[in-house]
């Protein structure tokens, strides 16, 4: 699966490739922490569903930092937890 964060001051990447997740950065300030994103699946260019929120932190980063990565990027396994 290919997940695609659209963070709200950056330029964010994007895919034509199916399956894929879009995490759209939320305004919401968790202590100096922007970790919730809203989920878009999208199976098809036709097919897409709305998941909800998610919260995503990368343990040992400093306040204020983006919590996910700028680029596409397929797990969030290792320093990244769910």
């Amino acid at each position: 699966m290919r997940f695609v964060v659209k963070f709200r001051s950056d330029k964010s990447p994007t895919t034509n490739r199916y399956p894929h997740a879009v995490l759209v950065q939320d305004n919401w300030d968790d202590y100096g922490y922007k970790t919730t994103f809203q989920v878009t699946l999208h199976l098809s260019t036709d097919e897409s569903y709305d998941l909800g929120s998610i919260k995503i932190i990368q343990l040992g980063v400093p306040v204020a930092t983006p919590t996910c990565p700028s680029a596409l990027f397929v797990s969030c396994q290792g320093a990244m937890r769910r």
